[in-house]
């Protein structure tokens, strides 16, 4: 590809307490070789010492003057970059030396495509199982998914401005990194635009998860404020992990215990079991192309650690959208949190890189 034929790029990386990760995703992207990139990197009030880390970077700091929340953040940094086409990129995350050229070529090809995402590789920085499994779910389930995509990842995505600004850009009053891109990205859909998943724009996740943290992140964060989203505006999707297998597996699980209950009450327990049995082989069934990837990946052993979490993965997923259900019928569909929305743009050594930009607010 001629490099002069290339776009010029805005990306926003939003961090939040990111010391131990955002010099390293800051670095990829200016590494990277693209001509003409703007990079803005926008702290949501770290107390983590993340700025200090990055302030000798060749980029554009933003700072919000109160913590706003990742919507937010990402707003503010597309009010602070000039570019037309915007890509985002997690503060956790290495691209990949061609990801940006791989964004490019993209709207290149198809001039009616209104935005892009990618997906994690199957390989993170962290090795405890809570991670490994993560980002295995992630990675798998974007792989396994079609490449016309209904929502969008600000994980690692880019969208033309045009788009952006038609939709209204994200929804921010989500309080905190939830829902808010799947939210824009049916919003995109919604009005016709075209979302492309392309499965070589990868990105290495650094993030680290413990057992707690993972579930609270897929209950609270994911589980519930999806359902509300999807109540809200009346919608549903059969995407990513919305697909029928994952209903069906989701189903199966959840009515197994009743289901043995009433048939060892009513039928010889030979014949409860038999009905158990095939269930549980249905189950597997529908979920095997899974399990033969991360025994390909992590080997037998941790295939049957992964297989009994994805289980409870799918229980505590339904209990998140029961209450996700119930919340929507009974307290508003929307998040009712109001961001501080005012930011600055701070002075630094200014290189061929940047370009001058007046503070706001």
């Amino acid at each position: 590809m001629i490099q002069s034929s290339l776009p010029p790029l805005s990306v926003v990386v939003p961090y939040l307490n990111a010391k131990a990760t955002l010099r390293q995703c800051l670095e990829s992207l200016l590494d990277s070789g693209y001509p003409n990139l703007e990079i803005v990197a926008v702290d949501d009030r770290s107390d983590d010492g993340s700025f200090d880390e990055i302030k000798d970077l060749p980029v554009v700091h933003v700072t919000m003057l109160g913590r706003s929340g990742a919507a937010a953040v990402r707003t503010a940094g597309v009010a602070a970059s000039s570019h037309s086409i915007l890509a985002f990129f997690d503060a956790d995350v290495a691209a990949a030396k061609g990801a940006l050229f791989m964004i490019a070529a993209d709207f290149i090809d198809d001039p009616q495509l209104a935005a892009v995402f990618g997906e994690y590789t199957p390989h993170t920085t962290h090795d405890n199982f809570p991670t490994v499994y993560k980002n295995l779910i992630h990675h798998f389930t974007h792989e396994e998914s079609r490449t016309e995509a209904l929502s969008f990842w600000c994980g690692c995505g880019a969208v033309r401005r045009e788009a952006f600004e038609a939709v209204g850009g994200f929804d921010e009053s989500y309080a905190a990194s939830s829902v808010e891109d799947i939210a824009f990205g049916y919003e995109l859909t919604g009005r016709g635009y075209k979302i492309q998943l392309d499965k070589r724009l990868r990105v290495t996740h650094a993030k680290r998860y413990t057992f707690a943290g993972l579930v609270r992140s897929d209950f609270c964060d994911r589980a519930i404020p999806w359902t509300k989203l999807m109540v809200g505006k009346g919608i549903f999707h059969a995407d990513l992990n919305l697909r029928w297998p994952h209903l069906l597996s989701a189903v199966i699980l959840t009515l197994l215990i009743p289901l043995l209950a009433v048939l060892l009450a009513l039928a010889p327990p030979v014949a409860g079991l038999g009905v158990l049995g095939a269930a549980v082989c249905v189950y597997l069934l529908l979920n095997m192309p899974m399990y033969l990837f991360v025994s390909r990946e992590k080997g037998v052993w941790f295939t049957i650690e992964f297989i009994s979490m994805h289980a409870f993965t799918y229980l505590y997923s339904v209990a998140g959208f029961v209450v996700g259900l119930i919340k929507a019928m009974t307290g508003g569909t929307r998040p009712t949190r109001q961001p501080s929305r005012d930011y600055e743009i701070l002075e630094h050594e200014k290189t061929e890189n940047d370009r001058t930009v007046e503070p706001s607010g």
